[in-house]
């Protein structure tokens, strides 16, 4: 049983204790449910406003009620006792399993509630600060809680249990925006969630180095990790849940998960991507219900690091893994409570019925001379009389062990383990007043390590800022300006007044804004984005880029149809007014150009159904000019036309008639011509011909009978030589010199008739 009472509850047993800091194991009366109960002396605390900034911060974690967020049931102060009640829980912590077979669905799990549970606190206006593995609670297997919000910060409180100039946070975990302590919003906790999302994905976290100031700074400013091929599907969703400005992260745990989920569907639920880290055992977790260093629960080994405004780690610790610190045991007391861990000089001294006085004497040598005041006293004690000490030798044996312990430890600048056995002697002999003295040596000792926790951070910043200029300066030399000017952002972070990087950082801003008008005027507009955007990077609060940015949809839109402009221009140059005026009727009408191509467009199709009227293709006449109205309305030359076709038709087809008319009784004549040659009578068809000679002249049909009829004459007068008719054959060939006096074909037979009517007369004897 615990030697204090607290109203309204029973106190069981202890489960754990602090620097300044009780853990107990309750039952709440009114409630009849265990509970976990924190305490805090404020005996020991130096700060007379504790216990009312206690509570009003500690009432942070009790407003907020959700599913997946440990829940509050009491804040209060009885005397001189600052308690929390919380619930109990007895499933541990995510550390517990994370290096385990996690599956996929256990994964998923841990996404979607602590998302869930981050919206929640998001929207009631405060940021944990703190989110890591040892702060995911586990009431059930599929049941995890979000703890520990002791260093929890409300958005609009400017009261804070930590100390002005503090910055808090575990390394490993923490934002960049926390890590250069900028103020911070929601998206800073989904940034941490992002890392505990890998850790549980690779067994391993992002950024790993020797010091807490080195891990600080990867976060900073080396790119996100690769995943493994088999894991490479959630690289897109760590890119941007992991992005170094909060304006790329996601903006809210809902559509983070929602991200997480679009690649659920390629791996088994039950599938374990990556193998349990046998290299790194698995903590142990008591069934235990808070812890005793912060509001949340279940003490641990992975303390919240705290740091100066120097940028020093405040408790330096030692490493629980071999990839993340662990701070002093009451460095987190310290920074949550706002003071150091020592007594108020004024508070009156507590009396005790067992006083341990030798013990007492033995404390302050210790805590001034070390080992060799130790044995000095020893040997003092060896010598004094049996009277001198009422301490029973067994506690002082126990003491003494400790407080040998606690100065080794000093000395070895091992804060933590002497924080523990100073701790242990404390539970010995609570009310000695020497305590005060060791823990003086205690804090001596811290402060000093925060003061080479301030030089280490001053070497590791030069140095840090020397890589990133040479790197900076090196990828400016080979034209990524891009990446230069990250790098030089990156070293004012660490050194606002440098003037190497912020001249650097303004080259790589030129240089792309350079890059990008030259894209515009190229028409790259996606080539002039990414510069823009390149450069709203790096300097996002520079107006004329974002404006700029925002010309481009302009800009391009007028390229193109300055491009669309020409194209119908050239087509237009070519002739092709149907496509031309399909081109210009494609661009804005307000474009330069359109108006004037269309119209010209126009003209060309009238001056082509111009031609078709003159060809007598009245209707493709009438579909130009409907289109050239189209696209001209105003175009007085198409009305004109289009007017007159009507006309130019009925006129084109009465000639046709005509002609068609002339064509039949040509036609007829000629038949009767022919057909009185195919019946032999030629004095018949002569008499046709001459008739259509003298009322078709022109006519090819009439040509036409001329050149059957003396093929007529000529095949009768062959046929008169046949049968010696040689007057008959003489009368043909005089018709046929009449029609045709031009032909050589009379006189050839003008001779073969001679010719054979000579050799017909000497057959006969006529001579």
């Amino acid at each position: 049983m615990a030697q204090f009472e607290i109203p309204g509850y029973e106190i069981y047993e202890q489960l754990g204790r602090g620097g300044m800091a009780s853990v107990y194991r309750a039952l709440h009366l009114n409630l009849d449910r265990e509970v976990a109960i924190k305490v805090i002396d404020t005996d020991r605390i130096a700060d007379e406003s504790f216990s009312e900034r206690f509570v009003r911060e500690a009432r942070i974690s009790a407003r907020l009620s959700h599913p997946h967020i440990l829940q509050i049931y009491d804040v209060n102060v009885y005397g001189s006792l600052n308690y929390i009640s919380m619930e109990l829980l007895h499933g541990g912590d995510l550390e517990d399993i994370i290096r385990g077979a996690m599956s996929q669905r256990t994964i998923y799990l841990v996404m979607e509630q602590m998302t869930a549970a981050l919206d929640y606190a998001a929207a009631k206006g405060y940021v944990h600060r703190d989110i890591k593995p040892s702060n995911i609670m586990m009431r059930s297997a599929e049941d995890f809680v979000l703890a520990d919000f002791g260093i929890a910060k409300a958005s609009d409180s400017s009261t804070q249990m930590t100390q002005a100039g503090l910055l808090v946070g575990t390394p490993s975990y923490m934002s960049p925006e926390q890590a250069e302590g900028s103020t911070l919003d929601g998206r800073s906790d989904l940034y941490s969630m992002a890392v505990v999302c890998y850790e549980m994905l690779t067994k391993s976290v992002p950024y790993e180095a020797d010091s807490a100031v080195s891990t600080a700074v990867k976060h900073l400013t080396e790119k996100i990790p690769r995943l493994p091929k088999n894991l490479a599907a959630y690289q897109p969703f760590l890119d941007k849940g992991m992005a170094k400005k909060a304006d790329d992260r996601f903006q809210s745990g809902r559509e983070m998960y929602e991200a997480f989920c679009e690649v659920r569907g390629q791996f088994r639920d039950d599938e374990v991507l990556t193998p349990p880290r046998d290299d790194i055992p698995q903590r142990k977790t008591p069934a235990m219900g808070t812890s005793v260093d912060g509001t949340g629960v279940m003490a641990d080994s992975d303390r919240t690091v705290v740091w100066s405004d120097t940028g020093s780690p405040i408790s330096g610790g030692t490493s629980s893994g071999n990839y993340r610190l662990t701070p002093s045991h009451a460095g987190r007391d310290d920074v949550i409570s706002g003071i150091r861990n020592e007594r108020r000089p004024d508070a009156p001294a507590r009396k005790s019925g067992s006083k341990k006085w030798g013990v007492a004497v033995a404390l302050v040598v210790l805590a001034a001379g070390g080992a060799a005041g130790y044995q000095y006293w020893l040997q003092q004690q060896q010598a004094a009389p049996a009277e001198a000490s009422t301490t029973a030798p067994e506690e002082n044996a126990a003491l003494i062990a400790l407080l040998d312990e606690f100065n080794t430890r000093l000395q070895d600048e091992a804060l933590d383990a002497a924080r523990e056995a100073l701790d242990k002697a404390t539970a010995l002999d609570p009310e000695s007043s020497a305590l005060a003295q060791a823990e003086r040596a205690w804090l001596d000792a811290r402060e000093a390590q925060q003061q080479r926790g301030a030089e280490e951070v001053l070497r590791v910043t030069q140095q840090n800022l020397e890589v990133l200029i040479e790197d900076g300066q090196a990828l400016a030399d080979n034209g990524d300006p891009a990446a230069a000017g990250d790098k030089f952002r990156t070293a004012l972070r660490l050194d606002p007044d440098n003037a190497t990087a912020r001249d650097g950082l303004e080259a790589a801003l030129e240089t792309l804004s350079a890059d990008a008008e030259q894209a515009i005027s190229e028409g790259d507009f996606e080539q002039a984005a990414a510069a823009l955007a390149a450069a709203m990077a790096l300097a996002p609060e520079r107006e004329a880029l974002s404006q700029r940015q925002a010309e481009l949809p302009a800009l391009e839109s007028a390229f193109l149809q300055s491009q669309t402009v020409a194209e119908a221009q050239a087509l237009l140059d070519k002739g092709q007014y149907s496509a031309a005026a399909e081109a210009f009727a494609a661009a804005d009408p307000n474009t330069p150009g359109v108006a004037e191509g269309l119209a010209a467009a126009a003209d060309g199709l009238v001056a082509v159904a111009r031609k078709d009227v003159d060809k007598h293709k009245y209707d493709r006449a009438r579909e130009r000019l409907a289109t050239a109205q189209e696209w001209s309305p105003d175009n007085a030359a198409a009305a004109a036309l289009l007017a007159d076709i009507p006309g130019l038709e009925s006129a084109w087809k009465q000639e046709q008639a005509a002609i068609a008319e002339r064509n039949a009784a040509a036609t007829a004549r000629a038949n009767e011509a022919l057909s009185a040659m195919s019946e032999g009578d030629l004095v018949a068809a002569r008499h046709g011909y001459d008739a259509l000679m003298q009322d078709f002249p022109e006519m090819e049909i009439t040509r036409d009978v001329r050149q059957r009829l003396l093929d007529a004459y000529a095949e009768a007068v062959r046929e008169e030589i046949e049968v010696k008719s040689w007057e008959s054959a003489q009368g043909l060939i005089a018709e046929g010199q009449v029609l045709a006096p031009e032909l050589a074909v009379w006189q050839e037979l003008q001779e073969e008739v001679e010719y054979q009517e000579a050799n017909d007369r000497r057959r006969l004897g006529a001579y």
